[in-house]
């Protein structure tokens, strides 16, 4: 065997990145779970959302929610399946929330809808 080889050292597994950020409060593992999956949750994003800026949001809550709950996580292997739900789950109220505003009438149009309606009463 090449010695050169052996002394390479293997990219480290999720479980290991995610401990590592845990147990010692290592930015650099965090900041190495997300760049390795970064790709995998902005696709999420941008296949549920309809906007990039919205599509940025979800990305964001979907990694502020793995610094955060990252003592949740069972299967420390599984991080990017974690990461996919969460980025499905976040992507997915973010559209909903989005399409109920995009539903609700402003104040000020429906204060003239019935500014409207009133008059046309009394006109008779």
């Amino acid at each position: 065997m090449n010695s050169s080889t052996d002394l390479k050292a293997k990219p480290a597994t999720d479980a290991e990145l995610l401990a590592s950020a845990i147990d010692h409060a290592d930015r650099g593992a965090l900041e190495s779970l997300i760049l390795r999956h970064s790709q995998l949750v902005m696709t999420i994003a941008r296949q549920t959302l309809r906007s990039p800026e919205d599509a940025e949001e979800a990305f964001q809550t979907t990694f502020l929610q793995l610094t955060t709950k990252a003592t949740t996580i069972r299967d420390r292997q599984a991080v990017s399946c974690w990461l996919l739900r969460v980025a499905q789950n976040v992507s997915r109220q973010l559209l909903r929330t989005r399409e109920r505003t995009a539903e609700t009438v402003s104040p000020e149009v429906a204060g003239a809808k019935h500014d409207r309606t009133h008059s046309d009463r009394e006109r008779g």
